[in-house]
């Protein structure tokens, strides 16, 4: 037009942005979805305590094995805020692939998921008053936490989320 382009120079360049923006939305719709899907999953290294949250951090699901009735109440409420970190850490790693699968981890709206996360779940495990020093992330999406426990035993009992049904 007045800038030496022709009207046909413009007419490509407003498909050329359109493409763009239809494909980050579909990108956008593609993170939206999976990140709905995800969960993180942890277990102590005695595999006494396991945890999953589910794609907003909250505890979906709590195992206990049997060796955790010889432990004092102290001692098994440290390790499940432990796992439980843990297990948000497995999240945030799982969070990330799919960010860089979809929008990439590296752009602006990546970094903006994945700082969403780390800051709405809270410090890692192995920081502030997590017992046991931290966690090692493992395949999908699962992570285990060092910690002094009792000796493994492999039988799990899955914990009731209500403490007032009088089962331990």
């Amino acid at each position: 037009m007045f800038d030496g382009r022709s009207l046909g120079d413009d007419q490509r360049l407003i498909d050329e942005w359109r493409d763009v923006i239809e494909k980050r939305a579909a990108q956008s719709r593609e993170l939206e979805a999976r990140l709905a899907q995800l969960s993180g999953t942890a277990r102590s290294p005695d595999g006494l305590v396991a945890v999953t949250v589910g794609p907003a951090g909250d505890l979906a699901a709590l195992e206990l094995g049997e060796g955790i009735r010889r432990r004092a109440a102290a001692v098994t409420a440290r390790e499940i805020v432990s796992t439980l970190r843990a297990a948000h850490v497995a999240l945030v790693a799982a969070v990330t692939v799919v960010a860089d699968e979809t929008v990439g981890a590296g752009t602006a709206t990546g970094r903006a998921i994945i700082s969403a996360y780390v800051e709405g779940l809270g410090p890692p495990a192995g920081s502030s008053g997590a017992p046991g020093g931290g966690a090692s992330l493992g395949a999908r999406g699962t992570a285990a936490v060092p910690s002094a426990s009792a000796p493994r035993d492999s039988a799990a009992v899955e914990q009731s989320r209500d403490s007032r049904s009088g089962r331990d």
